[in-house]
C-alpha cells in the first residue's frame, strides 16, 4: 500500500482521496466463481436491480442459517446453482443469455472443468486470457474479478459506469467516452489502475450517501 500512496501524490485526485480514506483496503470476495456469477449478474443493469436479482438467487439456492435471530446466506456451491432449473431463473427475472451463463460456469466449476483457485498463481495476462475465454465473461467482468477477487491492483474495468461517472465528476472526462478512451485516459495510473478504480468508486459511493442516492 505504501507504494500506492507514494504513486497517488502525483495526482492531486488521488492525492486528496487515499489522504482521506487512508487504509482502504479493496475487500476481497472469497471465492472467484461468487464474484463471476455476481458480475455476469451485473451486466448492463443498474447495481440497484444486480443487487435485488443477486439475493434472490442467494435466497433460493443458498444455505439460511440463523445466527443471534437474524437469517444469513451463504452464497450457492456451483453443483447448486449447476442444478438449477433455467426456468427459476427466468421467474426471478435473469435474461437467458445470464441464466445459461451462470449454469455454464456453475457446471464447469463443478465438474473441475474449470479451477478458478489456481488463477491467483498467474499473471495478469494470463488471468485475462482464461477468464475471457470462459462463456458469458467478457472484458468488464474479467477485470471486476479480476479487482475485486483476486487482488490484482492493475486491473482495470473501463467499461464500468461507476468509474467513468467518477472520473467525470473528477477529471472532466465525457462519461460516454468509448473504452479506448478511458483506458488511454486510466494508463497515468499503471500500475495501480485497479487500487485507484477503487478510491475513486468509495469516493463516489460516498457521495452518492450524502445526496440521498441508495
Amino acid at each position: 500500500m505504501n507504494h500506492f500512496y507514494e504513486f497517488c501524490r502525483k495526482d492531486s485526485i488521488l492525492d486528496r482521496l487515499t489522504r482521506k480514506y487512508y487504509g482502504l483496503v479493496n475487500l476481497q470476495t472469497v471465492e472467484p466463481f461468487e464474484i463471476l456469477v455476481w458480475a455476469i449478474t451485473g451486466q448492463q443493469m443498474s447495481l440497484k436491480f444486480a443487487y435485488r436479482l443477486k439475493r434472490r438467487l442467494v435466497e433460493k439456492y443458498g444455505t439460511r442459517i440463523e445466527i443471534d435471530g437474524k437469517t444469513i446466506y451463504t452464497f450457492p456451491q456451483p453443483e447448486v446453482l449447476a442444478g438449477a432449473k433455467r426456468s427459476d431463473l427466468l421467474e426471478m427475472q435473469y435474461s437467458r443469455n445470464k441464466a445459461d451463463y451462470i449454469k455454464s460456469l456453475a457446471a464447469s466449476v463443478a465438474d473441475r472443468k474449470i479451477d478458478l483457485e489456481k488463477l491467483r498463481g498467474f499473471d495478469d495476462n494470463t488471468v485475462r486470457e482464461f477468464l475471457t475465454g470462459i462463456r458469458g465473461i467478457g472484458r468488464w467482468s474479467c477485470e471486476y474479478a479480476m479487482l475485486r477477487s483476486l487482488g490484482r491492483d492493475d486491473a482495470c474495468p473501463s467499461a464500468d459506469a461507476g468509474l467513468r461517472r467518477a472520473l467525470a465528476e473528477n477529471y472532466g472526462i465525457v462519461e460516454k467516452s468509448s473504452e479506448k478512451e478511458i483506458d488511454n485516459f486510466m494508463e497515468r495510473f499503471r500500475p495501480f489502475r485497479g487500487m485507484a478504480t477503487y478510491y475513486l468508486w468509495f469516493g463516489l459511493l460516498e457521495k452518492s450517501t450524502k445526496d440521498g442516492v441508495p
